[in-house]
């Protein structure tokens, strides 16, 4: 992966190597670097949803998978960038999938949730005297034109005041989306359309920088083959002042052009 704002470095975004053959076993086993299975975070916008901003957990990490048929199911175990009360302590999680008919619903658990890409930085390491698990849970549902996707993600318990605190007390902190989306086959000047509606919210998340409501809408449309422009707009609330946050409303406007390759 390279991108700009690492003044110019290259780094290793992925890298996994699995061993496994699907027509012998329905068991495999992968090692390398790769965000763990814990959420989802599928979405019509242009901009990740605000579950990934809490739940995404990009490691290393060796993985036991299992699939037959819809049903799929992995354990995993990592030793993570923060470590409880200075502990070089290792990090396990747990994911099961069933896909069938169009329907795409998953459950995940870890047993530190403050291990996640967004919470690490935030987190105060002398403070985090224990861990916190986190859970996610996610449907997707694709029938015909139309997709509805629904997830959320919190901590299984409150973090020490002194690791993340929210309004006086320890956090925990919680995020859910629900998206609707509806595509045209024939929609703008001929050409495949997705309107995208959307509504987020997270609790106890104001130290990690994420707003209290966002509410969005986008639309994609494909130019030719492998390449597509979309327009976001995104209305974001903020906590009050009196729980940390600013109290002000924001209104933020996207345009993407992708190719793919």
């Amino acid at each position: 992966l390279w991108e700009e704002v690492d003044g110019n470095n290259l780094t290793i975004d992925e890298a996994t190597l699995t061993v496994g053959n699907p027509d012998v076993s329905s068991f495999s086993f992968t090692m390398g670097r790769l965000p763990v299975p814990f959420g989802a975070f599928e979405t019509n916008m242009v901009t990740d949803p605000m579950t990934l901003d809490l739940g995404e957990t990009k490691e290393t990490v060796a993985m036991v998978g299992f699939e037959a048929g819809s049903f799929s199911a992995s354990v995993y175990v990592f030793n993570g960038d923060l470590d409880k009360a200075g502990n070089n302590d290792e990090n396990i999680g747990a994911d099961l999938r069933l896909s069938m008919n169009g329907i795409d619903l998953g459950v995940s658990w870890i047993n530190d949730i403050g291990d996640s890409d967004g919470l690490t930085d935030a987190i105060t390491a002398a403070g985090h005297t224990r861990n916190v698990g986190g859970i996610a849970a996610h449907v997707q549902i694709n029938s015909g034109d139309f997709n509805l996707i629904a997830e959320y993600i919190a901590a299984t318990d409150n973090f020490s005041s002194g690791a993340l605190e929210y309004n006086g007390s320890g956090a925990q902190p919680k995020a859910w989306n629900i998206e609707a989306g509806y595509t045209f086959k024939n929609g703008i000047a001929g050409r495949e359309t997705t309107l995208a509606l959307g509504h987020q919210r997270t609790s106890e998340s104001q130290a990690i920088g994420l707003p209290m409501k966002r509410t969005s809408a986008t639309v994609s449309v494909a130019l030719f083959k492998n390449a597509g422009l979309s327009v976001e707009w995104m209305h974001d609330e903020d906590y009050s002042a009196a729980n940390g946050g600013t109290g002000d409303n924001a209104d933020t406007v996207t345009a993407q052009l992708a190719f793919e390759f």
